[in-house]
């Protein structure tokens, strides 16, 4: 079993959105608050990717028309199915985000698609799987995405302390294994997550032919509003 697929909403809350580091409080609080900038006008489509236990349901619920999460966690998807289960206009599947473009949209249309809290950077798979899949959903209609990131800048200072704090969800670092160059991060129990630097954001923004509307940089992330 994927370590990710051990993950839980118990220990996911306790230990990140209770988290008592200064840097991942002020991600957590950013994102949210440049998701519902970016969203302010309401009434759009949204395709949550990777959505966890839900951690934006109850934002995102508020201010979308139509609302789909998706997550490959069973444990997770249990608790989003339920945080969901409230609104009519809010559909739930439990799936792989390298695959969106097979999935069932009905009722969708020109959709803002969300990767949040760094969610391309620690899938089960190739990022970049993710991203063409995306490209080929609902190709036909105006399309924007939200994609947050963590900083390779940062993994070396900020990211360490926080993996320190994750140690009983992640595994203690392996530091034999971590590319701080790269911005690559590995745990003794196998887990491993990507921290992004300004090229290779940059070249997520050409792989989907994207412009950008708006960004926030912060200490350890940098979030980004596209249209493709």
């Amino acid at each position: 079993m994927a370590i990710i697929e051990k993950f839980n909403p118990n220990q996911y809350i306790q230990l990140i959105e209770r988290t008592e580091i200064a840097s991942l409080q002020n991600y957590i609080l950013e994102e949210k608050e440049f998701i519902s900038k970016c969203l302010r006008n309401g009434n759009r489509d949204l395709i949550d990717l990777g959505s966890g236990y839900g951690r934006l349901a109850d934002l995102l619920i508020n201010i979308g028309r139509q609302k789909v999460f998706i997550e490959l966690n069973k444990l997770m998807y249990e608790a989003l199915a339920s945080k969901c289960s409230i609104d009519k206009n809010t559909r739930t599947i439990l799936g792989d985000i390298t695959t969106t473009d097979r999935f069932e949209f009905s009722n969708v249309e020109n959709p803002v698609f969300l990767l949040c809290q760094n969610t391309l950077g620690v899938i089960e798979g190739q990022w970049i799987d993710v991203l063409n899949s995306v490209k080929e959903t609902l190709k036909n209609d105006k399309r924007e995405i939200i994609i947050s990131f963590l900083k390779q800048a940062a993994l070396k200072t900020e990211g360490i302390k926080i993996y320190g704090s994750l140690s009983s969800m992640l595994g203690f670092p392996n530091y034999k294994k971590t590319n701080f160059e790269l911005g690559i991060y590995h745990a003794n129990d196998d887990y491993q997550a990507k921290w992004w630097s300004d090229i290779e954001i940059e070249e997520i923004k050409r792989i989907l032919s994207a412009v950008e509307l708006d960004r926030v940089d912060g200490e350890i992330f940098t979030i980004i509003h596209l249209k493709f």
